[in-house]
């Protein structure tokens, strides 16, 4: 039974007790059977089965969810919108839509990819930078006339033939940071070779190249291109007239 007033609550006493207030409250919230065992499920207990007076008499009945508690037997399965099928190790859940589901990594779409390609120049960690075509062959190309751009990005190690007079010049090359790369100067004494402006040269002096003799093979002159973090160029002679014993 609920109480509508003040007289209800007194009772027909001329005071108001604390017990009185908790016996009034006591009526107008019933609190149920809690912690019973689920009908089919050991692992979990029914809800909480709270009556709320609604002042006209009658109970509104509310029953809270059931409650699973983890034990030592509990698993993902016992879960209700989780489906285990056929687990294994190694897999992951994956949020089908309506449930979480066991997926292996590829179904998962988060298997490891095949090895990437990059091109261009690859900056790894701490700015240092890495040129795809270190890996490849030596770029090799041919020039008789105009400038010729060392790109970088084509390798540490490339070839230029002169078959008239050229001038060199580089790009692709990152800024800001110390790098080289090697230069085979193929006939290049033959005519002559303009050099970028700022050059550094051993002695302040531009190199004597080699020239290819009438029959054999070209000659050969070995160089190394470096560059500072201050965007100075030094080219080096570090193999002069490469011949086959």
């Amino acid at each position: 039974m609920g109480f509508t007033n003040l007289t209800d609550v007194l009772n027909g006493e001329d005071k108001i007790t604390i017990e009185a207030i908790v016996d009034a409250m006591l009526s107008v919230v019933q609190i149920g059977d809690s912690g019973a065992l689920h009908a089919t499920d050991a692992l979990r207990i029914s809800g909480l089965s709270i009556s709320l007076y609604k002042g006209d008499g009658t109970f509104e009945t509310i029953t809270t969810q059931d409650t699973t508690y983890v034990n030592g037997d509990w698993s993902l399965s016992g879960l209700g919108d989780t489906t285990i099928t056929a687990n294994s190790t190694g897999e992951v859940l994956k949020w089908s839509g309506a449930a979480w589901v066991n997926n292996t990594l590829a179904e998962a779409n988060i298997a490891p990819a095949a090895s990437p390609t990059f091109t261009g120049v690859v900056t790894l960690g701490g700015g240092a930078t890495i040129a795809n075509g270190a890996v490849r062959g030596i770029a090799d190309a041919s020039l008789g006339t105009g400038t010729y751009t060392f790109n970088y990005e084509n390798g540490d190690m490339q070839q230029l033939t002169a078959t008239g007079n050229i001038g060199i010049a580089f790009s692709g090359v990152p800024t800001g940071k110390v790098c080289g790369f090697i230069i085979d100067a193929v006939n290049w004494g033959e005519f002559t070779i303009t050099h970028p402006t700022g050059m550094l040269f051993a002695g302040g002096t531009a190199p004597t190249y080699s020239i290819s003799p009438l029959t054999g093979p070209d000659s050969i002159d070995r160089i190394l291109i470096t560059k500072d973090k201050d965007e100075v160029y030094t080219l080096t002679v570090i193999g002069k007239d490469l011949q086959v014993i």
